[in-house]
């Protein structure tokens, strides 16, 4: 229910009219009405702009304008409009219904106004502006309720994407996990494996004369082999086992040196575009391993357009970037941008989620071994880089490759080592593979080394124990049953400090050089190795420690 106390605006040119309203609505008893007057409506809607009516009452026709027009201007001017009600001289209907329509609450006919239907009609004209008024604030607050509901509904589904997404990264990270330990695993019993066959090839060819038939068999056995220790390199690559010693590289020099290469590898009607950033800061990396990250890249991008298109290699400094890798690990910094884009058939998603599983391939049975992405992936991981792929089916694919910049000096440089002479050297080897222990002794006898071998460590540590000073150097197998090869360094360094010990890994480059140097070895090596590796390797620990317990002399 409205006030006692109403304010009227009674705007009519006619002052008898305006009197005898006054008068009708004074005849109210419950009511007190006050009043404000105007004869022109441009004067009623300069008073409406600083002051508040509860009703005004609007002749129809005046001076300046008509009520329609003056419904118009107050609305354009006026946030909130008192109700209003419409005073005809005559009964037509027509600018009845066009008054309703405008914005009036009601109207009435000059002549037949009595007291009683003006009251009711002021009323009822404040009643429904007060309705609309409510109905008005109350669709306000359902629409800023919906919008805050709106806003929390997409809240809510920004963090189930999230979480959806969290999860899937897990998943993707507990499977390359999986993988990674897998394939690690199997090859490091592939090396064992290869190390005989590759190692019995060698010293078979060694032993053939250059005319002798079996020599070229021989030799096919050896490329054979040679190609399966790649692609278990390949897959210990992806098991993020491969942490060699990196050093600080131009990625500019690497990358404009690997597209020399490839150019003369992709077809004809393959065009290759590149845009490579100046002054670019150095990274620090394995410069073979990077390249064969763009050799991969760019051979899948040229499998992609069998019939011709257009590769564009990108290298950018993108600045400060940060990221998150599969298993929700953050990496920031400043990053090297690789971009490796192609204009071939594109992937959908599901061929997306599975780009680097290994063995994983969309060419056909012959033409790949399915490791390509894998590696790169791999190998990205170990740079604490960051990898990022974007493929629509028929629009082509480019992939982005983040390499954390460097800031290191480069290395000093190592000092050449003295010849020694191997007949003076005894050796002890330990591997707990007969056959691979069998293969590394002959080795070193052809090489002219006296070799004590053992497939059991503790045999031969006790042996050690009572011969300390019978060796000058240990080879040692990492895994084996009773203890592994860093257990076995650290006892035997307890009975001489001095000796030298090389570690032999089927698991590729597991570990750092100063994390071995902690163990107390001097050197790592990985099967399948060559007799040349080998003796290179070992003239190379003996000649550097010459002389360090008063036993080891350079010719």
């Amino acid at each position: 229910m409205h006030s006692n106390n109403i304010k009227i605006l009674i705007v009519d040119d006619s002052f008898d009219d305006r009197k005898m309203l006054k008068e009708l609505l004074d005849e109210s008893k419950d009511v007190l009405y006050q009043f404000a007057e105007c004869e022109e409506g441009q004067q009623a809607i300069e008073l409406l702009q600083n002051e508040f009516f509860n009703c005004l009452l609007l002749d129809y026709r005046l001076p300046d304008m008509d009520g329609l027009e003056f419904v118009k201007q107050i609305e354009a001017g006026i946030e909130i409009l008192p109700p209003l009600v419409m005073l005809t001289g005559q009964g037509n209907e027509r600018v009845a219904v066009q008054a309703l329509k405008s914005g009036f609450q009601d109207y009435l006919v000059k002549g037949e106004i009595t007291s009683d239907s003006l009251q009711k009609t002021v009323n009822n004209a404040i009643e429904k502006s007060s309705m609309a008024n409510e109905i008005s604030r109350q669709q306000l607050e359902l629409q800023e309720a919906n919008a805050r509901l709106r806003k929390t509904n997409q809240k809510i589904l920004e963090e189930i994407s999230e979480r959806k997404q969290l999860e899937a990264q897990l998943r993707q990270a507990q499977k390359m996990e999986a993988i990674g330990i897998l394939t690690g695993g199997i090859a490091h019993e592939f090396n064992n494996l290869l190390s005989p066959i590759l190692g019995y090839t060698e010293l078979l060819i060694g032993d053939k004369a250059s005319d002798d038939p079996e020599k070229e068999s021989l030799e096919q056995i050896q490329i054979a082999g040679n190609r399966a220790k790649k692609l278990v390199q390949q897959m210990l690559a992806y098991g993020q086992q491969s942490l060699s010693q990196r050093e600080s590289v131009s990625l500019e020099s690497l990358v404009k040196a690997t597209l020399e290469f490839v150019k003369k590898t992709i077809p004809r009607n393959i065009v290759s575009k590149t845009e490579i950033e100046a002054d670019l800061p150095p990274i620090r990396g394995m410069p073979n391993e990077i390249h064969q990250v763009i050799v991969n890249l760019c051979l899948n991008a040229s499998q992609a357009m069998p019939d011709g298109g257009e590769i564009a290699i990108r290298l950018i400094n993108e600045g400060y970037r940060k990221f998150k890798n599969a298993s929700g690990q953050s990496r920031e910094g400043e990053f090297i941008a690789l971009y490796v884009e192609d204009t071939g058939v594109g992937m959908d998603q599901p061929t997306l989620d599975k780009i680097y599983d290994p063995f994983f391939t969309t060419k056909k049975v012959g033409f790949g071994t399915g490791l390509g992405l894998s590696v790169v992936y791999g190998i990205v991981e170990q740079h604490k880089g960051h990898i990022l792929v974007e493929s629509e089916l028929g629009k082509g694919t480019v992939f982005k490759i983040y390499f954390p910049v460097s800031r290191e000096e480069a290395k000093s440089p190592i000092l050449n080592a003295c010849k020694i002479d191997p007949e003076n050297f005894r050796i002890l080897l330990i591997d707990d593979e007969p056959i691979v222990a069998k293969l590394a002794k002959r080795m070193l006898e052809k090489l002219g080394y006296f070799v004590n071998d053992y497939i059991d460590c503790s045999e031969a540590l006790n042996f050690f124990t009572e011969h300390p000073q019978d060796f000058e150097l240990v080879l040692t197998d990492y895994e084996m049953p009773q203890m592994n090869g860093k257990q076995l360094a650290m006892k035997i360094k307890e009975i001489r400090p001095q000796i030298p010990i090389v570690l032999l890994t089927g698991y590729g480059d597991l570990l750092l050089k100063q994390d071995i140097a902690k163990w107390g070895m001097e050197g790592m090596l990985t099967k399948p190795f060559e007799i040349k590796e080998l003796g290179e390797l070992v003239q190379e620990i003996l000649s550097t420690n010459s002389g360090a317990d008063g036993e080891i002399q350079c010719l």
